[in-house]
């Protein structure tokens, strides 16, 4: 529980609360007692129920400190929504039920692997609060408004660093925009070439560097460290880290 708590507390969105769920359970149902299928078991029939008490209390101590500063994300992932719609057939059209297939499995590991934190974004926000990441991931997309492509076309112009992944886009959404399509490939992103996932952790590495790298440590330097006195101590990541936040 602790180990996914510190998974999700830098990584996952910036999680900075979490609430556990357990069932009741009534004496005379027994053991292992009553079990709700959209839950663990946290409760007095779990036998880890005795380190409930230290569990909880290193998770009010993280969030509380995590709720003092604001996230630094350098990634946003862009959501390919019109691929998605596009894809849509009797029985199956949820955009939210969609994206894991349309993301694939690598994507997002890849990320959090080369040591970066990342939002979602798609096109509702761009046009709302524009791009303000270092980074935009944009995986596998065909479809994708001209609007939108604009926006992106502008960020790339001012700096900003654009990661298509497989493929460029070259569809528009719908049959309304498709001669939209003419007018896609300008300038700034005409000389980006699209990146394989295999080479996703080279890429965010050569956009953005990260502020330091931890090498594996010695036998010796290991067989020096003292033993954490506490098993709910917070774990320390190897991988360089750009999960950092700033001060508030």
């Amino acid at each position: 529980m602790k180990a996914e708590a510190d998974i999700h507390f830098p990584c996952k969105a910036s999680i900075n609360s979490s609430r556990t769920v357990g069932p009741y359970s009534p004496p005379e149902a027994g053991e292992p007692g009553w079990r709700f299928y959209a839950s663990a078991v946290f409760n007095n029939h779990n036998p880890w129920w005795i380190v409930m008490p230290d569990i909880t209390t290193y998770l009010q101590r993280i969030s509380w400190l995590l709720r003092q500063g604001k996230p630094v994300v350098d990634v946003a992932v862009y959501l390919p929504t019109a691929d998605a719609m596009a894809n849509f057939a009797l029985g199956r059209a949820s955009v939210n039920q969609a994206m894991e297939g349309m993301l694939g499995a690598a994507l997002v590991p890849a990320i959090l692997d080369a040591g970066y934190n990342f939002d979602f974004i798609d096109d509702g926000a761009i046009a709302q609060l524009g791009i303000t990441q270092k980074i935009l991931i944009v995986p596998n997309v065909n479809r994708i408004p001209l609007a939108t492509l604009q926006k992106i076309d502008a960020y790339a112009a001012k700096g900003g660093h654009v990661i298509f992944t497989k493929r460029m886009p070259s569809k528009a959404p719908g049959l309304k925009e498709e001669a939209d399509a003419a007018r896609f490939n300008p300038p700034p992103l005409r000389e980006i070439q699209p990146t394989e996932e295999s080479q996703l952790t080279a890429a965010l590495h050569a956009a953005l560097p990260s502020d330091f790298t931890c090498g594996p440590r010695s036998a010796s330097s290991i067989a020096r460290c003292p033993t954490p006195k506490s098993t709910f101590s917070p774990t320390r990541r190897t991988t360089s880290s750009r999960a950092k936040r700033r001060s508030a």
